[in-house]
């Protein structure tokens, strides 16, 4: 039983690093966005929404990470 246990929270703290990974990736793809939409002068009206999708971005995966580095301790981070 105490094996099963150990299989499920290691499957879980596995999940919670991807998930993490996966919310600063993201991050990174806003912010690559964000540089290809300012050389392009056709898209300034859309800078205010991804800039706004950007700061939310940044807002969740700090809180995922925060959560991870709670949770499994601050050795095991995985994020950016």
């Amino acid at each position: 039983m105490n094996e099963m246990s150990d299989n499920s929270q290691t499957c879980g703290r596995e999940q919670a690093e991807k998930a993490q990974t996966q919310a600063w990736e993201a991050v990174e793809l806003l912010e690559r966005a964000r540089e290809l939409m300012v050389e392009d002068s056709a898209t300034q009206p859309a800078i205010k929404h991804l800039e706004a999708a950007l700061h939310e971005a940044k807002a969740r995966a700090a809180v995922l990470e925060d959560w991870y580095q709670r949770t499994y301790g601050r050795d095991n981070t995985g994020g950016a």
